[in-house]
């Protein structure tokens, strides 16, 4: 298996900034590549890191030990993903223990997401999770790490990070891809979209990530739902709008409510200037 984490393309360990946080985080991954990336990227967020290969070690480090933040891969030996979810859910809806969590994985397949979903539903108050699809760049992990910490002031070194990260030049290629984050908060399902290449209406991405939207997502217990634009920065506005028309067409037909949030200037100028401010409302 291939990930674009590209460690040390774009941040100097020995120049960077790092203040630890104080926040304790787990990371669980079969693969020591990956493993030792995550590793890596949260130790230069202030993080302290513990790892475990597979879900069995990672339940009991996490029975002994005070967690803040878990980063779990799904399928692994011994105890997958979805089993050590459970398990914390669990564990925390009993002691009253807050934890989140961010499950890393290439598998996104609707089956996959409507159980990470139904942990999410089913003890979001204390289990705070978000999903990342693989293959991610670091900004990607930095932004869904944030985002699980919002009111952090322990996680003022991931502002550096994300910071850095953003005034660099982006210059890989990679394939086409919508969904490269969701999670559950107190206003619905939250979706962050991405895509660094242009988009194309007629790729079999754009087909899958509807099919998944359609049969998946928007099947879920949940009537709002909230799609995050700020990172559709490389796309024209006409292919976007037609994307955003679809995506509202299939929520209309499901009967969800939804939102688009940090729209891009040229998006809304766009969706302006066709007269759609009233079926697209950014």
């Amino acid at each position: 298996m291939t990930t674009n984490i590209e460690l040390f393309s774009s941040i100097d360990e020995d120049e960077a900034s790092i203040i630890n946080n104080g926040l304790n985080a787990l990371v669980v991954e079969d693969s020591k590549s990956i493993r030792s990336a995550i590793s890596y990227l949260l130790k230069q967020a202030g993080f302290n890191v513990s790892t475990a290969v597979d879900g069995v070690e990672a339940l009991h480090l996490f029975m002994r030990n005070n967690f803040d933040f878990i980063v779990t891969d799904l399928h692994m030996p011994k105890m997958d993903g979805y089993q050590l979810l459970q398990q914390i859910s669990q564990i925390s809806k009993t002691n009253n223990r807050l934890v989140r969590v961010l499950v890393s994985s290439s598998d996104s397949k609707k089956t996959t997401i409507l159980k990470i979903l139904e942990v999410a539903h089913d003890a979001k108050k204390l289990l705070p999770l978000s999903f990342l699809v693989k293959p991610w760049k670091e900004l990607d992990f930095y932004t869904q790490t944030r985002n699980l910490f919002p009111n952090s002031m322990e996680l003022m070194a991931l502002g550096h990070q994300i910071t850095q990260l953003n005034q660099q030049k982006k210059t890989a290629s990679e394939e086409t891809r919508l969904i490269i984050g969701l999670s559950e908060t107190d206003e619905g399902i939250k979706i962050e979209l991405g895509c660094d290449q242009e988009l194309s209406l007629e790729s079999s991405s754009i087909s899958e990530y509807l099919d998944s939207l359609e049969n998946a997502i928007f099947c879920a217990p949940v009537e709002n739902y909230i799609f995050c634009l700020s990172q559709m920065l490389h796309q024209s506005a006409q292919s976007m709008v037609t994307l955003l028309l679809l995506i509202r067409g299939l929520a209309d037909k499901h009967k969800k409510k939804i939102t688009f949030v940090e729209a891009p200037p040229s998006i809304k100028s766009e969706v302006e200037r066709q007269g759609l401010a009233d079926i697209i409302k950014l």
